[in-house]
């Protein structure tokens, strides 16, 4: 089980966090494990300031692209690749509280 986390975006005004990679080996898959590490990088970009968090992942794997909706993130953009790399997929989540207390689900994809 592996994740990264690269802080803000440098230049972002909105305080945008970055997951570079999450992986968790095939025997720890289907116990919640990513869910658990997803959540705990969201509230470490809450507490850091940040406002959004931002992945990009491919299109190569089906349940890659689930799990990422099942966890409340939507698709910013998408940007073709070519047939071998698949397409470069960004995923959003909003993860300042409203109110001070609650946290928003997700936010509606803008097109591409």
């Amino acid at each position: 089980t592996q994740s990264t986390w690269d802080g803000p975006a440098k230049d972002d005004p909105r305080k945008v966090g970055k997951i570079l990679r999450l992986v968790v080996s095939e025997k720890a898959r289907r116990y919640g494990v990513g869910s658990q590490l997803l959540e705990a990088l969201e509230e470490f970009a809450r507490s850091r300031g940040n406002r959004e968090v931002r992945m990009n992942t491919t299109n190569l794997f089906p349940e890659v692209l689930y799990f990422y909706k099942k966890n409340g993130y939507e698709i910013l953009h998408s940007t073709r690749r070519g047939l071998m790399r698949g397409d470069l997929i960004c995923y959003r989540k909003i993860v300042e509280s409203k109110s001070g207390t609650e946290t928003p689900q997700a936010v509606s994809a803008v097109p591409s």
